[in-house]
């Protein structure tokens, strides 16, 4: 993540914006002793709706139980998958 100062950003806002737009890049910007972060409308989009999810419960304890499967091993490739 690259950090800038806030006149940087200033300097540079639209070129900025086009990184975080096209090329999924994150900017911290920083003024005295605080920081912010510019990511897209899409990203920020997704990050609520990931916490949504990850906010209920039964949501979020399948996620784990499918974690855990994979590091187990337990995995069909998608071939074994259609066949059920």
């Amino acid at each position: 993540m690259t950090t800038l100062t806030a006149a940087a950003a200033q300097d540079r806002l639209a070129d900025l914006i086009n990184g975080v737009v096209e090329k999924h890049k994150t900017y911290r910007i920083r003024h005295g002793g605080e920081s912010a972060l510019l990511i897209s409308e899409a990203e920020y989009q997704g990050l609520k709706e990931t916490l949504q999810l990850l906010s209920i419960p039964s949501f979020r304890d399948s996620i784990l139980r499918s974690i855990q499967q994979m590091q187990n091993g337990e995995t069909v490739d998608m071939d074994e998958a259609l066949e059920e």
